[in-house]
C-alpha cells in the first residue's frame, strides 16, 4: 500500500526475496527425503560423542540452513533410544490417560523412562489426557529428561546455530543480507574471501574454544 515513490527512494527490489526464496525452497524440499532415510538407518551413522554432533552439525549448517541440518541430527539421536524404553513409556502414558491422572507408576524404578516421563508430564500434560502425545514427543522427552542425553540436545542446537555465520548460505538472514547489499551495489567479499577473511580466522577458533569448555 505504499506509495511507488518510497519504494524507488529506497531502492526496493523483489529480486532478494525471490533469490532467497528459490534457495530456501529448494534445500527444505530436498532435506524432506534425507530426514525420512536418517530416521531408518541412524545407527549406521558414526556419530557418537556430543563432540561429533557438535562439529558435524556444525559443518553441514555452515552449508545448509539451520533448521533442517538441526532436524537431522537431532533424528539421528532420537532414533537411537532403545525401543524398549519408549514402549515402557507408552505404556506408562496410557495409563495416565486412562485413570485421567498425570501420576507415574509406583512401580516404574528410577532411570531414564521416570525422567522422561516426569519432563513429559511437565511439558504436556494435555496432549497425555487427550491421548495425543506422539512418539516424536516422547523421544524428546527422553533427551531432555536424562542430562548425560540433553547435552546432546545442547550440542546440535549450538552448533545449527553457531556454525551459520561460517557461509552466506549457512543461515537465511546471511544471505539476505548479501542479496540486498548487491542489489544495491556495496561491495561484498565472495563466497570463498567471507570464509577466508572471516569465518577460519575468526570463528572456527571460537568454535573449538566453545567445544572446549562445554562439550569435550
Amino acid at each position: 500500500s505504499t506509495s511507488r515513490e518510497i519504494y524507488t527512494h529506497n531502492q526496493f527490489s523483489y529480486a532478494p526475496i525471490r533469490e532467497v526464496a528459490i534457495l530456501f525452497i529448494g534445500i527444505f524440499s530436498t532435506m524432506a527425503p534425507a530426514l525420512g532415510w536418517l530416521s531408518e538407518n541412524a545407527s549406521k551413522m558414526q556419530v557418537q560423542t556430543p563432540g561429533q554432533y557438535y562439529f558435524t552439525t556444525g559443518g553441514l549448517s555452515s552449508v545448509l540452513d539451520n533448521a533442517p541440518t538441526y532436524l537431522t541430527f537431532l533424528q539421528i539421536r532420537r532414533a537411537e533410544l532403545p525401543a524398549e524404553d519408549i514402549e515402557l513409556a507408552k505404556a506408562n502414558i496410557e495409563e495416565m490417560r486412562a485413570s485421567g491422572r498425570l501420576a507415574i507408576s509406583p512401580d516404574l524404578p528410577e532411570g531414564n523412562v521416570h525422567r522422561a516421563l516426569e519432563t513429559l508430564v511437565i511439558d504436556h500434560p494435555d496432549r497425555i489426557r487427550s491421548g495425543t502425545l506422539q512418539e516424536s514427543f516422547i523421544r524428546i522427552g527422553f533427551l531432555l529428561g536424562n542430562p548425560n542425553l540433553s547435552i546432546f540436545v545442547i550440542a546440535i542446537s549450538a552448533a545449527a546455530v553457531l556454525f551459520g555465520a561460517n557461509t552466506y548460505i549457512g543461515n537465511g538472514p546471511n544471505f539476505m543480507v548479501k542479496s540486498i547489499a548487491d542489489s544495491s551495489g556495496i561491495n561484498t567479499p565472495s563466497f570463498l574471501g567471507y570464509i577466508m577473511k572471516y569465518s577460519l580466522p575468526i570463528l572456527l577458533p571460537l568454535y573449538i574454544l566453545v567445544w572446549a569448555i562445554f562439550l569435550r
